[in-house]
This record gives C-alpha cells, sequence and structure tokens, in this order.
C-alpha cells in the first residue's frame, strides 16, 4: 500500500495527516478519513488496524491528528470538541479537493465518534456516511454532572483546569463546551446512513448511549460488539469487518 504522510493548515496550525492508498488504486476511489479518540492519536493498534483494513479492501484511509494530539499543533490541555470539529471540516474540505475521491466517509472512536457526529451535521451534503466507533456521547452527561471519568467538580462552577486520567491536565473551557455539545441537533439534521459499533462491555462508555443515539437517527444501524473493551481489543476484526459490510452497502 501506498503511503503519504503530511500537514495541512486550519488557522495556521498545523494537522497531521496520513493517507494509505488501496493497493489496487487506478483512478478514482472513496475514502474514510479516521479520527481518534480523547487521549488517543493516529498511531493507536485499533486506529491503524481500521485504517488498514479500509486500504486492503479498496477504500483510501486518512487518519488525522486531531488538535492538540499526535503531531498536531495544539496542547492537550487547551483541547475542546470545538477544535475538533473544525479540525474535521477542514479536513473533509482537503478531501474535496482531491480528483481522485469518488465519495467521503467519516469515522471516529469515541470522543472522536462523538465529534463525527457532530460534524456530520454540519457537512452532511458531502459525506455518503458516517460510522460512530464506541461514540463518547456520554462527554456531555458527563460534564453536565460534574463527573467525567476521575474528575469531580462542581458543573455550575467549573474551575480553570482539571485532572483526568491522573496526571492530564485539561482546561474548564473543554468541559463548558461539552455541556452544551448540540448532539440531537446534529443527528436531526443528518439522514444519510449510519453505523454505529459499540460494545456491550465497553468500561468507558456505557453501551446504553449508543442504543439511544441509534433509534434517533432517521437511518442507522447498530452492531454490537459481544465482551470487548473500549479499544476493541478482542475483536478489531468484528469491528471493521462490521465497516466493510456497511460501506459496500451504503455504495
Amino acid at each position: 500500500m501506498d503511503t503519504k504522510e503530511y500537514y495541512i493548515e486550519r488557522n495556521r496550525m498545523k494537522l497531521h495527516l496520513k493517507l494509505q492508498m488501496p493497493s489496487d488504486h487506478i483512478s478514482r476511489c472513496p475514502l474514510v478519513i479516521i479520527a481518534h479518540g480523547l487521549t488517543g492519536h493516529m498511531e493507536e493498534p485499533h486506529i491503524r488496524k481500521i485504517a488498514d483494513a479500509m486500504a486492503e479492501n479498496g477504500y483510501a484511509a486518512l487518519r488525522v491528528d486531531l488538535y492538540g494530539h499526535g503531531k498536531s499543533d495544539g496542547e492537550f490541555r487547551n483541547h475542546t470538541m470545538l477544535d475538533w470539529e473544525l479540525d474535521l471540516l477542514t479536513v473533509i474540505d482537503h478531501v474535496k479537493k482531491m480528483d481522485f475521491v469518488s465519495a467521503i466517509y467519516l469515522t471516529g472512536h469515541s470522543q472522536g465518534g462523538a465529534a463525527t457526529v457532530l460534524t456530520a451535521g454540519m457537512k452532511s451534503d458531502d459525506l455518503t456516511a458516517i460510522m460512530p466507533l464506541a461514540p463518547g456521547f456520554a462527554i456531555k452527561d458527563y460534564s453536565v454532572k460534574g463527573k467525567f471519568l476521575d474528575a469531580t467538580f462542581d458543573p455550575q462552577h467549573i474551575p480553570e483546569t482539571l485532572t483526568i486520567f491522573g496526571d492530564r491536565p485539561i482546561s474548564g473551557n473543554y468541559f463548558r463546551v461539552n455541556q452544551l455539545l448540540p448532539f440531537e441537533d446534529a443527528v436531526k439534521r443528518y439522514d444519510r446512513p449510519v453505523l454505529i459499533v459499540h460494545s456491550d462491555t465497553d468500561e468507558m462508555i456505557p453501551f446504553g448511549y449508543a442504543e439511544k443515539m441509534a433509534a434517533m437517527y432517521k437511518n442507522a444501524s447498530l452492531k454490537v460488539i459481544h465482551g470487548d473493551n473500549h479499544v476493541f481489543e478482542k475483536h478489531i476484526d468484528l469491528v471493521t469487518d462490521a465497516m466493510l459490510k456497511f460501506l459496500k452497502a451504503a455504495r
């Protein structure tokens, strides 16, 4: 597979991208944009395996390090979901200029899955289908309730800085933005095919959120991965199989 690593800019901030082309690529082909999760980056095993599976089956795979993560500009502590939405909007506009792209699909894991849903609500005309994986729909409720992972706070008086995962400082603005995320509005605006993939034993995001969001969409299906964790360490093959079957139907 042919791989190209490069950067694009959003408001003078560099976004790190890695494009994998399918080995049998001749002229035009569909492309899948892949976004990582809250503390992740494009080189995590589950993200790489998804990209490899796409490229091995005729799809170009474009991984992106979102603001404050991986090799992209910005600091983790300063990122918000607004940054990630703007990043994905910029990436989609970049892909639209690629002559070989016949269709654009967007997928994201965890917080990247939540960003996928929000971005699709704004870019519905440009996306053939979306695939949120273990999507972080809970981040809004967690931020409203003042209990986010291992951080506890007064949701009406959010501190300027909190710490998550024991040693990761993050701005209070992250939680302020989360409290007002318009998931419901984004879901109502997107009527193209949606595949939600979630494990029924996910230790980070309760499975019930996936069921709720799947029911809200006009054209969604939910693939349940049994007995796996948040990053699908046991059954990533079942995740990619479900994605490829869905993509084939969506085309």
